[in-house]
């Protein structure tokens, strides 16, 4: 027997899988650019503001990162991948400060838990370079570094690096070197 509570979140759940299958693109693969760009499509689309779209979607994150917390544990991979979505979702909301505080924390728990190498471990430092720009030549140390590792485990074509070497090419500091 299902209970309401738990009717509520599966439909909750149905809510939110609708509104992912209407973004434009992965949410972990996107660039601001692509948010720009969806955002220009959707102003003329009532009902299809993406600002809402965000505001549900991490809504579902959080809701669903309890539910791994309190399954799964705070090491579970899958507890901190929904981290890592949750803390992107801030940023793309306006909340850039609160990303790059949850970012580091978890960047933290990944190198613990997964390793510097692994996947996960990569996309939370792009996420987190991704969000630093604007704060000056430590950023922009730090971009190189991770490109160096992004080069050496995912390859140069891997969207990652690319990422990562737009993002640089992006830096004045990195420019002047």
């Amino acid at each position: 027997m299902v209970t309401s509570n738990c009717s509520g979140r599966v439909r909750r759940r149905q809510l939110v899988d609708q509104q992912q299958r209407r973004l434009p693109f992965d949410l972990d693969a996107g660039t601001e650019q692509e948010w720009q760009r969806a955002r220009r499509r959707r102003r003329h689309q009532p009902g299809r503001e993406l600002g809402q779209v965000v505001r549900l979607h991490q809504h579902g994150v959080a809701e669903l990162l309890a539910d791994f917390l309190r399954v799964l544990g705070p090491n579970h991979p899958d507890t901190l991948i929904a981290r890592n979505n949750l803390a992107y979702l801030r940023a793309v909301a306006g909340d850039a400060a609160g990303a790059v505080a949850a970012l580091e924390g978890l960047l933290t728990d990944l190198l613990r838990v997964l390793g510097p190498d692994h996947p996960s471990t990569l996309t939370a430092r792009v996420n987190l370079a991704r969000w630093q720009l604007g704060t000056g030549d430590a950023a922009a140390t730090a971009l190189e570094e991770l490109l160096t590792d992004l080069l050496r485990v995912l390859g140069l074509d891997h969207p990652h690096t690319l990422t990562a070497r737009r993002l640089l090419a992006g830096v004045p500091a990195a420019k002047a070197r």
